[in-house]
Parts: C-alpha cells; sequence; structure tokens
C-alpha cells in the first residue's frame, strides 16, 4: 500500500474516532515530540518539547486502561497522533486533568506515570 493512502487513512481514522475523554480541569503541554516509545507491557512513553519541556513520562497503556485514565482504544489513537507529529516534525498538546497545585509541563519527573492524560490534539 502506499505511503500517501496509509498516512490519509490514519488520518480519517483520527479524526473518527478522537481522543478526547471528558472536559477536565488542569493543564496542557504542547510542543514537538522529542522522545516516543512503547514498552514490554504497552505503555506509550513520551516527552513533548515545549518551554518548559516535560521530562519523559508515560501517558497510557495499549493493553489495560487501568491506572490511566485514557481508554485502551484511545491510547492506540494517541500513540497514531503522537508517531504522526514525530515523523512529520509538527507539534502536538496532551492534555492532563491534575489539579493538583503545582502540577505542569516542568514539574514532571523523569519516568513519571501521569494517569490523568485525556486529550491529543494535533498534530498541526
Amino acid at each position: 500500500m502506499k505511503r500517501h493512502v496509509v498516512v490519509a487513512r490514519l488520518i480519517a481514522l483520527l479524526a473518527g474516532l478522537g481522543v478526547a475523554l471528558s472536559a477536565n480541569a488542569g493543564y496542557s503541554c504542547g510542543g514537538l515530540v522529542g522522545y516516543l516509545a512503547i514498552n514490554d507491557t504497552g505503555s506509550v512513553i513520551t516527552q513533548i518539547v515545549s518551554s518548559p519541556a516535560t521530562a519523559q513520562h508515560y501517558i497510557c497503556n495499549m493493553n489495560a486502561q487501568s491506572p490511566y485514565q485514557m481508554g485502551v482504544q484511545s491510547c492506540k489513537v494517541a500513540y497514531a497522533a503522537l508517531m504522526m507529529a514525530k515523523v512529520s516534525g509538527k507539534s502536538i498538546r496532551l492534555y492532563y486533568s491534575d489539579a493538583t497545585p503545582g502540577a505542569g509541563c516542568g514539574t514532571m519527573a523523569n519516568g513519571s506515570v501521569q494517569t490523568t492524560t485525556y486529550f491529543v490534539e494535533g498534530p498541526y
């Protein structure tokens, strides 16, 4: 299958499924995808290069929802959106419902599990 057809189908899938779970208070981090990986259990690890940049952190799991807010199907779509942003060099924005005072993009610990990721916007 030609690459442009695969990309077009992926874009249609992202537009059709969406990733939003609910509107929540919290914060968002936007910028380029600096790091993206999946570990042996299906957890998605990413880093958003912004000002301030996030540390590498876990946002969801492709095999099981718990302990994450984002479900399995939404996690798969989120990974596809992150991958598209990474390979195209475009920005993306992740939203977190964590309302803990002081929580934000620059305060995440490296390797932390961010269970409150609920929305992915982009690539744009």
